[in-house]
């Protein structure tokens, strides 16, 4: 799951916020407008903070489900830091 954030190629590269390690999974589903679904762990060596969410007719994963993923890293970063150590 960490590698989907850290590779060059990785689904959710894109969700890759500085100063946050994180590991996620990405999941697109159904037909057109499709379902996006992702997972992730923040600190995956020390875990304090997991999420999970469904988007809805929200497209690709890969792109709007990421997008979503680090509005929350952004967010948490702000208001929990001492969470994400």
């Amino acid at each position: 799951m960490k590698a989907s954030v850290e590779f060059e190629q990785g689904t959710a590269r894109r969700a890759q916020v500085d100063g946050i390690q994180t590991a996620m999974k990405t999941g697109t589903a159904g037909e057109r407008p499709f379902d996006s679904v992702m997972i992730g762990v923040i600190n995956p060596a020390s875990p304090k903070i997991v999420f999970a969410f469904h988007l809805d007719k929200g497209g690709k994963c890969e792109i709007n489900g990421a997008a979503v993923a680090s509005r929350l890293q952004s967010q948490l970063k702000v208001i929990a830091p001492e969470y994400l150590q």
